[in-house]
């Protein structure tokens, strides 16, 4: 499960950190993470 959890927040933070996407809204972020954690 920590493997998991460390998945994410590697894939989440690389993504807000990201100036270029523009932070895109709380709500596009959700979607991605909930279709990301199935498929990984």
């Amino acid at each position: 499960c920590g493997r998991r959890l460390k998945t994410r927040r590697a894939i989440s933070a690389p993504q807000l950190a990201r100036p270029e996407l523009g932070t895109p809204p709380p709500r596009y972020e959700r979607g991605e993470a909930s279709v990301g954690s199935p498929s990984a």
